[in-house]
């Protein structure tokens, strides 16, 4: 096995080198088709949050963008029907006949519109998106963001799973694990041939 590549040098050919994930390039020993580097596809801007957490890792310039693509008003179907239940409950009790105390009702109306806050805040601290950097990868999930570096990086495993692009376990210089599982990644099917492409160009030996 060759030695790893030192960060410093390898780190600035590697975003000229592999650009962003292509499915021209499913493998890291894949060869390349010209010497000279691809051009980019423009990458929208990245949210405030995110670029300054790029920023202090000293990520470099984003090459890919990974992101979920489903609705956020995914289970609105299941949402609705609790909605409707809501509402319905303080109807049957009126028509029941049964005295309920005011308050009671005033809370049943009130609850639809709580359910729907918390349930819109629970999808958003959720949402997860996933980046490849000239100089290193992110991860972010609602507010919490995993930046890593290349030259952060000791050892790098990439193992099947029951996803098609499988698990990536990685071991920082600090001791630290870092574990990107393919189901939890927003296309990690694009994603994780970067990384596995960026692990041979560096030279990380298994785990």
């Amino acid at each position: 096995m060759r030695p790893p590549r030192a960060p410093e040098s390898a780190a600035d050919t590697y975003g000229a080198q592999y650009g962003p994930p292509s499915a021209n390039q499913p493998y890291p020993g894949a060869p390349q088709a010209a010497p000279h580097p691809a051009p980019r596809p423009p990458v929208a801007p990245l949210p405030a949050a995110t670029a300054q957490a790029a920023r202090q890792k000293e990520l470099g310039d984003p090459l890919s963008v990974h992101s979920e693509t489903g609705s956020p008003w995914r289970g609105g179907l299941k949402f609705l029907i609790s909605v409707v239940a809501l509402f319905a409950v303080p109807v049957v009790l009126e028509t029941s006949g049964w005295d309920t105390p005011d308050v009671m009702l005033r809370l049943l109306l009130i609850a639809p519109a709580v359910t729907f806050l918390l349930w819109m805040v629970a999808l958003n601290r959720r949402r997860k998106s996933a980046y490849v950097f000239e100089h290193g990868f992110m991860t972010r999930k609602g507010r919490t963001h995993t930046a890593v570096n290349w030259g952060e990086i000791a050892a790098f495993q990439h193992s099947s799973a029951n996803h098609p692009a499988g698990d990536i376990k990685i071991r920082l210089h600090s001791g630290e694990k870092v574990r990107l599982r393919g189901m939890h990644i927003p296309g990690s099917v694009e994603m994780f041939p970067a990384l596995l492409r960026a692990a041979a160009h560096f030279g990380w030996p298994p785990k």
